[in-house]
């Protein structure tokens, strides 16, 4: 099997690779380059490879060496309704045992809301209601489009770490590494951002305890079926 340690820095190191954009979708390498560029054996490169082979990264083909996966629009649906049935689990178990948890998430997540909104309006608006500039724009700054995304991973993560199930959680986290979470910002961008904050909103009010699952599940099929419009 080779030394556990040299797996998990060949796996990481591939891994970056794949996130960074180093070796884009339809890229082919092979072991015995991946092995010079780490300077380690086939060994635990194969074995990196293998993982990431399930994981959904990459396909080992026999004779043809390593092939890097885009992210095809069928796959990132599936990856999309995935993270979305984990949050749907989560906010249904939360809602009858979890109450007084689940409202203290709201309430954090809503205050966090309402502080990006201000930014955001107070940036570029010119004293327009929150985002409401955002419909005008040809893009949004970089660094404010990526306080969205990252508060979108904090709601989906924190609901679903309610659930107290810890293999969800660890799935979540490597689902939303496979979509490349961080690299998609088109809804925060014209014309998507005003219709983004308005489903990320409604997702965070329909998360209280006092609504019902029926409309948190409405609410998160209508955000599934922004990001699926807009995703890079």
């Amino acid at each position: 099997m080779g030394d556990p340690s040299l797996r998990q820095l060949a796996y990481e190191s591939i891994h970056r690779w794949i996130e960074n954009g180093h070796f884009p979708g339809g890229t082919a390498t092979s072991e015995i380059q991946l092995s010079r560029m780490l300077d380690m054996s086939r060994t635990p490169v194969r074995s990196a490879l293998q993982q990431l082979e399930l994981e959904g990264y990459v396909r080992i083909a026999p004779k043809q060496g390593i092939v890097i996966l885009g992210p095809s629009s069928q796959r990132i649906g599936e990856l999309l309704e995935l993270a979305a049935s984990f949050a749907l689990f989560s906010a249904s178990a939360s809602k009858l045992a979890k109450r007084e948890e689940l409202a203290e998430l709201v309430d954090s997540l809503a205050a966090q809301y309402r502080k990006l909104a201000a930014d955001s309006s107070g940036k570029k608006s010119g004293g327009k209601p929150p985002l409401e500039y955002a419909a005008g724009d040809k893009s949004a700054a970089p660094d404010e489009a990526g306080a969205w995304i990252r508060f979108e991973a904090e709601l989906l993560t924190g609901l679903v770490a309610l659930s107290g199930n810890g293999e969800m959680s660890r799935l979540l986290t490597t689902t939303m590494s496979r979509l490349r979470w961080k690299n998609n910002a088109r809804r925060w961008h014209a014309p998507h951002a005003v219709e983004a904050a308005a489903r990320v909103e409604e997702l965070i009010v329909s998360l209280a305890p006092s609504e019902p699952f029926e409309a948190c599940r409405r609410s998160l099929q209508r955000y599934v079926q922004l990001l699926k419009r807009t995703w890079n």
